[in-house]
Order: C-alpha cells, then sequence, then structure tokens
C-alpha cells in the first residue's frame, strides 16, 4: 500500500438555486492516490492551489445531512429545528481552458437523489490569493446554451470549445465576489468567506440590490457552504433562515452485481424463475435504484448504499439496504465500516455484492 493511501486512511475519521454545495469514504484506489500526490506537488501553481483543486474534485452529496434532519424535523425531542437545506448533488471535475491559469472546475449540480436532473452548472476559478497560504476562488459563468456542457465531465473535447474571452464572472459585484480560502495545517482544512461588500447582485430580485456571502469549510472529503442573499438593511433574502450551512461528503462509487427471484421473499427455495443484475454502479451517499426483472420489468423494491451515522451508537456505517418503493421502509440491510471496500448481503431470495470501484471511485463514470 502507498503511503498516500496510508495516510488518508489514517485522516479520515470524521443550498438550491446558486448554493454550492457527516461519516466518511475513504477512497482506497492507489492510482488516484498517486495522481492527487502528484497534483498537489505541481509547483507552478502552489501548493495550496493544487491541494484544494484536489481535494473539490469529484463528486459530492448531502444525503445524510438530509436524512438526519428529516428524523429531527419529526422528533418531538429536538427542540430546535434546523431550516432544511436542500439534498443537491454536486459534480466537480477539472478542465482545462487555454490561456486560463490557476485550475478550473467544471461545477454540474443536480437533484440529490436525481442526478439527471441537473439544477445548475458553472465554472470554479482558483488560484493563489495575495498572500501566502491562500487561495482564491471565483464563480463563472458558462457562455450561451449550458446545457451543451452536461457532457463535460465525460468529455474534455468539450471544452476545446472555450476560450478566456468566453468566460464571464457569475457575480458582477467588486472583486468578482471572489471566497477567500486559508489553510490551516493542524486541521487540514481550507476556510474562508467572501469579503464583506463585495458581493452586490439584482438578478435574484429585480431592481433591489442583495449583498451576498459564502462561507466555506472544505476537507479532503467533507465540505460545508453557506450561501446567503441580504437586503441593504440586513434582512434575509434567500438562503438558510437557521444559518445552516449545507454539508457535503465526497462520494464514493461501487460496483457489483444483484441476483433475486422474480417471485420475492416468498419464493421457494428450488424456483428457477430468477434475474440477475450485472455491471450495478452505486455511490454510497445515498444513492438508489430500483430491481429489474430480466424482462426489463421493475419490482417493488429499491437497493441503497449509504454512508450514515445513527444515534443510537454515534458511529457511522456503509449500509447496503433493500427497500420496499411504496412505504420506503427497508426490508433488510447489511452494514460494514465506513473504509470498507466490500459489502454484500444474502437474503437467500436475493444477493448483492459490491465492491469499491478500481479506478477514480470519487467519479462515476
Amino acid at each position: 500500500m502507498s503511503a498516500a493511501v496510508q495516510q488518508r486512511r489514517a485522516w479520515r475519521a470524521a443550498a438550491l438555486g446558486l448554493m454550492l454545495v457527516a461519516a466518511i469514504g475513504v477512497p482506497t484506489d492507489a492510482r488516484a492516490a498517486d495522481v492527487r500526490a502528484a497534483d498537489i506537488q505541481a509547483a507552478d501553481i502552489g501548493d495550496d492551489v493544487a491541494r484544494a483543486a484536489s481535494w473539490l474534485s469529484g463528486e459530492w452529496n448531502d444525503n445524510e445531512q438530509v436524512w438526519q434532519q428529516r428524523i429531527d424535523a419529526a422528533d418531538p425531542k429536538v427542540l430546535q429545528k434546523q431550516d432544511a437545506v436542500a439534498h443537491v448533488h454536486t459534480i466537480l471535475k477539472p478542465v482545462q481552458v487555454p490561456g486560463v491559469d490557476g485550475r478550473l472546475l467544471y461545477v454540474q449540480q443536480s437533484k440529490g437523489d436525481d442526478l439527471q436532473q441537473v439544477l445548475q452548472q458553472r465554472l470554479l476559478h482558483l488560484r493563489a490569493g495575495d498572500t501566502p497560504g491562500t487561495v482564491r476562488v471565483e464563480q463563472w459563468r458558462l457562455p450561451g446554451d449550458a446545457a451543451r456542457f452536461i457532457g463535460g465531465p465525460r468529455d474534455p473535447a468539450v471544452w476545446t470549445t472555450l476560450a478566456v474571452a468566453d468566460l464571464q464572472a457569475a457575480n458582477p459585484g467588486a472583486d468578482g465576489c471572489a471566497l477567500k480560502l486559508s489553510f490551516d495545517a493542524a486541521s487540514q482544512t481550507y476556510s474562508g468567506s467572501t469579503v464583506p461588500g463585495d458581493c452586490t447582485d439584482s438578478r435574484l430580485r429585480p431592481g433591489r440590490m442583495l449583498q451576498q456571502s459564502d462561507v466555506w469549510h472544505l476537507s479532503e472529503n467533507q465540505w460545508s457552504t453557506l450561501a446567503q442573499w441580504r437586503s441593504a438593511d440586513g434582512r434575509l433574502v434567500q438562503g438558510n433562515a437557521t444559518d445552516t450551512a449545507m454539508r457535503s461528503r465526497k462520494a464514493r462509487y461501487f460496483d457489483g452485481w444483484i441476483w433475486f427471484r422474480n417471485a420475492g421473499p416468498d419464493a421457494p427455495a428450488g424456483d428457477t424463475d430468477t434475474s440477475f443484475m450485472a455491471k450495478v454502479r452505486l455511490h454510497a451517499e445515498g444513492q438508489r435504484i430500483v430491481l429489474k426483472r430480466k424482462d426489463g420489468s421493475e419490482t417493488p423494491w429499491l437497493v441503497e448504499l449509504a454512508t450514515l451515522t445513527y444515534q443510537n451508537t454515534r458511529r457511522p456505517v456503509l449500509k447496503l439496504g433493500l427497500v420496499d418503493r411504496a412505504s420506503g421502509k427497508t426490508l433488510s440491510y447489511a452494514w460494514t465500516s465506513v473504509g470498507a471496500e466490500m459489502v454484500g448481503m444474502n437474503l437467500s431470495w436475493f444477493q448483492a455484492g459490491m465492491t469499491v470501484k478500481d479506478s477514480q471511485p470519487e467519479f462515476g463514470f
């Protein structure tokens, strides 16, 4: 095992509209680790910019926070209710546009439980800040029809059609409305915010100039963001009313298979009417798929892979669950540690096995 992988294993204990987006998934692919290590050493842009861009690179989902907020909202013992955060899945993929210095990442946000429903797209530009150890993060708009960039994470050729002249700041406020991040070596985190007064915009409320603020906390596998818009008198116009940041975790993808008897749990042991789903891919931040029979018809069941922290134990687990689609209730599940590379379940009539994706498990492609 490489030193980079060992270090990452030891370290991992741990808003819709314009918002960017706590058990920890542990990528274990040695080749991906080596790529990140080399990227961090890229002296041409500085260690901090390279590290921050490397940590941001991947897919992110706030499933556990959304799940816990729903539980808390229904619990009468929880007296202080949080304003719910949106369930969002975010892809951040490094891209190259000729003439752009620093690091550029394409951002694609979708509904957290439906990756096909794209909500927003943009670019993040990272470059060295004004002082040592800082990173400047600017948000840029995509020119023209943004839909043409949806395939960008999978097809680098998409970005060859762009030039620096095509890119504009997402917010025309002073100083480009940039976030200014600082790295803390002790906690291994980047933290920062926009400069008060730098971010003004009238597009959310035509005719009214609003002040935007963004606050970030970023580690290798956790990303907390809070974006809010206020009127000139300080009144909140858009954003979380309880100042609850969206807490996302970097996704980890698993590949596997599913076998089941079409008649379900009541099928006799000798029933040979079965279906097999090969090349199943799920990320471990609450992704679900419908079980389909060999004729393509849908069954009453879902399979879910999720990293969750149950309140009675306070220990995070990686859970593989079989869910009833009608009620949403988990019929049966197996669990293992969050750093596990394999998880499976055998119910006699239903069997499944999942193994962490061989290459770049932080991406589903």
